[in-house]
């Protein structure tokens, strides 16, 4: 087991820079749409909106999923081992002698004490503020509830299932364009009310319906 096992500080893979390289899913759902569109299954504009509108959307809320998993796992790492060293610090200055080599020890040890447990309290603090655990579990369903749909759209299953390609992209952009809004405006009135809670999935049996 190696050490950076349990510190997971580092920077992420899929981040929000265009510079960096494409994710996996984005390449996957990219080569798909390209595969489609050769076979005539899509217009030119159905390929752009697409890989423009969805797959954006998709690897977007993967990079906010994951830079707020790390974020949380990192005030979660600081206030575990803080809290641990404080402890550790205010048990041994009982045992330590009062000076040593003209130094105070207890004094000393009292302060970084004091300092390690205010930087903690900061910590959570500053999580239970940016709600970075919520955050991750909401884009993280998001994410992947529209990945759900793509998938399903690509290869004509479940709420796509024996419906002509351009009924199911109809469906498709109004599932989409009813859940983005609805994340954003969920997200905002719930990040007043500090309590964030995940996005609801659209009425996919109604849509069925009408298309049958």
């Amino acid at each position: 087991m190696t050490f950076k096992k349990w510190f997971p500080f580092k920077k992420s893979s899929n981040t929000l820079d265009t510079n960096q390289k494409k994710s996996e899913d984005e390449l996957v759902f990219e080569g798909m749409i390209e595969l489609l569109t050769s076979r005539q299954e899509l217009d030119d504009f159905q390929t752009k909106y697409l890989k423009s509108r969805l797959v954006s959307q998709i690897v977007y809320m993967d990079g906010k999923s994951n830079k707020c998993k790390e974020q949380y796992l990192k005030s979660q790492m600081i206030s575990i081992i803080g809290g641990v060293v404080v402890t550790a610090l205010v048990g041994l200055s009982t045992f330590i002698p009062p000076e040593k080599d003209g130094v105070d020890m207890r004094k000393f040890f009292g302060i970084t004490a004091f300092i390690v447990s205010q930087v903690v309290t900061v910590t959570s603090a500053l999580e239970q503020l940016h709600k970075n655990n919520e955050l991750w579990l909401f884009y993280r369903r998001s994410n992947e509830y529209m990945k759900s749909q793509l998938w399903h759209f690509l290869e004509l299953t479940g709420p796509y299932e024996n419906i002509k390609r351009d009924t199911a992209f109809r469906i498709l952009v109004k599932q989409s364009e009813e859940i983005i809004p609805r994340d954003l405006d969920i997200l905002s009135a719930k990040s007043k009310e500090n309590n964030i809670s995940a996005t609801p999935e659209p009425d996919q049996k109604n849509d069925n319906q009408k298309s049958s």
